[in-house]
C-alpha cells in the first residue's frame, strides 16, 4: 500500500504530466487559429493606352523575346487624310426666307425647304428633305429613342424662335455639297450655333444626307478657323487595312469603325 509520502511525488509526476499536455494543447491550439491582419484593397491594375505600348510589363499574354534584344521604344507612324474642295462664302451671309413647298433644283433652295419646315414644325416636310436612307433612318433611331412628332416641334421652338438662319459658307465636293448655317439670336448676335448640311443631287433634285455623318474630321471643317488635325489613337483591324482602306465601302467602314469607338485628340494649329 503506497504511503503518503509515496503519493507525493507520484502525484508530482502526474501533475507534470497534465501540465505539459496542457501546453502542448494550447500551442497546438493556437497554430490553428488564423492570425487577423487587417484588410487591403488590392490597388487597381493599371491599364495602358497605345501611347504607352513600351512601358507594358511582360506577361503570359505579352511574353519576353526569347532572344537578347535591345530595349522597347515608343514609336508612332502617321498617316495623313487629305480632303481636297473648293470653298466659297456667301458675301454677305444669306437670311433664309420661309417658304413653303421650296423647290429643291438647287442646294440653297432645298436648305431653304428644311429649314422652313422645320420652323413651321412640319414633320413630314421635313422628312421629305432627306435622302431614302437617311430618312429611313431617321425614322428607325426615333422609334428606338421614343421621340416623337412633338419632341421635334417643341425642340424647334426653342432653336428657332427670336432667330434667324444665315447661310455662310459653301463647300464643294465630290459628289456632295456641305453649306454652313449659323443660327442667330436677333437680339444677341454674338450667340449663334453653325451647323453643316450635307446635300446631294438624287434623281435632279438636291437633298439633304447623313451620309458623311461617320466622318468626325470631314464634319469639324470650320472654313477661316485654324487647322484642325485629329490623332486617332488605332489599332490595326482585320479586314480594313492596306489599300483597299482607301476606296468605296472599304474607307466608309474603316472612317466609320474608328470615329466611333476611338479616342480622338484635338489638336490647333
Amino acid at each position: 500500500m503506497m504511503t503518503k509520502m509515496n503519493a507525493i511525488p507520484a502525484m508530482k509526476r502526474s501533475m507534470t504530466k497534465v501540465s505539459r499536455l496542457c501546453v502542448v494543447t494550447m500551442l497546438c491550439a493556437a497554430a490553428v487559429v488564423p492570425v487577423l491582419r487587417a484588410q487591403t484593397t488590392p490597388a487597381p491594375e493599371k491599364r495602358y493606352t497605345n501611347k504607352e505600348i513600351a512601358q507594358r510589363p511582360y506577361s503570359e499574354t505579352l511574353p519576353k523575346p526569347i532572344y537578347p534584344s535591345s530595349p522597347r521604344e515608343q514609336k508612332q507612324f502617321n498617316v495623313n487624310y487629305v480632303y481636297n474642295y473648293a470653298q466659297s462664302t456667301y458675301t454677305p451671309a444669306v437670311e433664309l426666307p420661309k417658304v413653303v413647298g421650296a423647290p429643291k433644283d438647287t442646294p440653297e433652295s432645298a436648305l431653304t425647304g428644311l429649314y422652313s419646315a422645320m420652323q413651321a414644325g412640319d414633320y413630314d416636310a421635313m422628312l421629305l428633305c432627306w435622302d431614302e436612307n437617311s430618312r429611313a433612318e431617321m425614322v428607325r433611331s426615333n422609334l428606338e429613342a421614343k421621340r416623337d412628332v412633338t419632341f421635334w416641334r417643341t425642340l424647334w421652338a426653342k432653336t428657332f424662335t427670336g432667330s434667324r438662319v444665315l447661310l455662310t459658307n459653301r463647300i464643294e465636293m465630290v459628289g456632295y455639297i456641305i453649306i454652313d448655317t449659323q443660327i442667330v439670336n436677333k437680339a444677341d448676335p454674338s450667340k449663334f450655333i453653325t451647323l453643316p448640311n450635307v446635300l446631294k443631287a438624287v434623281h435632279g433634285e438636291w437633298m439633304m444626307t447623313n451620309e458623311l455623318s461617320s466622318d468626325q474630321m470631314l464634319m469639324s471643317l470650320e472654313p477661316g478657323k485654324p487647322k484642325v488635325a485629329y490623332e486617332f489613337n488605332v489599332a490595326p483591324v482585320s479586314g480594313l487595312n492596306g489599300p483597299m482602306v482607301q476606296v468605296g465601302d472599304a474607307q466608309k467602314k474603316f472612317l466609320e469603325s474608328h470615329t466611333k469607338t476611338i479616342h480622338v485628340d484635338v489638336v490647333v494649329r
